[in-house]
């Protein structure tokens, strides 16, 4: 099957729970099963996600001592950057630099961070999966007694009685419409907590995220509530592999809301998400549409504007390229269009460098 109609993904049992992935797991257990699943790919494009990730992965080089000093970073950065691989939805955004608007902002940030560990000198070698533990250091592997959880931390470290674990953050740490630290962060780091009372019976003193910039934000916690998170954790794990063995309806896994939805990679293969959007005009989604194509217009500029009709209502969209191989079809009928901005007109739309086209495989989602 062409890569842009949609279609069912396979749901495949849990191995492990991360600490770093638990809040969206409790969220939404289906689309972090999907995310676990190494074989299933994304389906919407994150020019954002994907500097983070270079962002975290080259932190994590310097901080192993793999990258040795500052020209070594910049050189890698460039050599990663180039080296990014990218989904057919997703080739428009080369270069990347040239989409994200806040691009080298974020890069000198980056250079600043590392400038500062480069200067700490507190370089240790990385220890992996069923290796012996470690109590502190750089990308720190633990695991749970039981082996139910497990992940890397980024650093741990000692300073005369205070024992600290950190964790590096390339983008913004606080939630957009609440105004505090997002939850998946301090859930995270609790679970790091947790995680190291149960490898060695002793708590952490603070718990710190650090941003590229050097900043440090301390998340308060308590010894029960890290405790009662780490047993949450697990039974999670047990509820969500009983109900896959038992071939349970996905709906089960499944959490459609507007807050779980909206930025989720993976609307485009969700039912539950398409049966449970309500109108554009609320929060649902950052504007997808679906429906029938009517009509297609030629602009001067090489683009085209669209004629959708989707729930007895008719959507304009304008801008729409060529980059979309759906449009190709010849025989197009029912699409699915997501990620559209707002046009200054009522049920009038634009395309922007997330866009993405979808074709409805009536097959498979109904």
């Amino acid at each position: 099957m062409k890569p842009y109609f949609t279609r069912i993904l396979p749901i495949k049992a849990l191995q492990r729970i991360y600490p770093s992935r638990f809040f969206q797991l409790e969220n939404c257990s289906l689309s972090e099963l999907w995310n676990a699943d190494k074989e299933t790919e994304h389906m919407l494009p994150s020019p954002e996600s994907k500097l983070g990730n270079l962002i975290h992965k080259l932190i994590d080089q310097v901080v192993r001592g793999t990258i040795k000093d500052l020209v070594g970073f910049e050189n890698k950065f460039d050599e990663e950057l180039e080296g990014i691989e990218y989904l057919w939805f997703e080739k428009h955004l080369i270069p990347l630099r040239r989409n994200i608007p806040d691009f080298e902002v974020k890069r000198q940030h980056c250079l600043n961070r590392v400038k500062e560990i480069l200067n700490e000198k507190r370089v240790t070698s990385p220890v992996g999966e069923g290796k012996f533990r470690r109590r502190n250091g750089s990308n720190v592997w633990l695991e749970s007694q039981d082996l139910l959880i497990g992940g890397y931390i980024d650093e741990i470290n000692q300073f005369g009685p205070v024992l600290r674990i950190i964790d590096y953050k390339s983008g913004s740490v606080y939630d957009r419409d609440k105004n505090q630290l997002k939850a998946e962060y301090t859930t995270q780091l609790k679970l790091y907590a947790a995680l190291y009372y149960d490898n060695f019976q002793t708590w952490p003193d603070e718990l710190i995220i650090k941003q590229v910039d050097g900043n440090e934000i301390r998340v308060p916690f308590s010894q029960d509530e890290c405790l009662a998170l780490f047993q949450q954790a697990k039974n999670k794990f047990y509820y969500i592999n009983q109900l896959i063995s038992k071939n349970t309806d996905a709906s089960k896994l499944a959490t459609p809301s507007p807050a779980n939805c909206k930025y989720c990679t993976y609307r485009p293969v969700c039912n539950f998400y398409h049966q449970n959007m309500e109108d554009i005009s609320t929060e649902w989604a950052k504007v997808d549409l679906y429906g029938t194509l009517l009509e297609r217009e030629a602009l001067g500029n090489g683009k085209e504007r669209i004629l959708l009709q989707a729930k007895n209502k008719y959507y304009y969209i304008r801008g729409v390229s060529s980059r979309h191989p759906a449009l190709n079809e010849r025989s197009l009928t029912n699409i699915r269009i997501y990620n559209l901005s707002r046009d200054t007109k009522s049920n009038h739309f634009m395309e922007n460098n997330t866009t993405t086209i979808y074709i409805d495989n009536p097959q498979v989602n109904r």
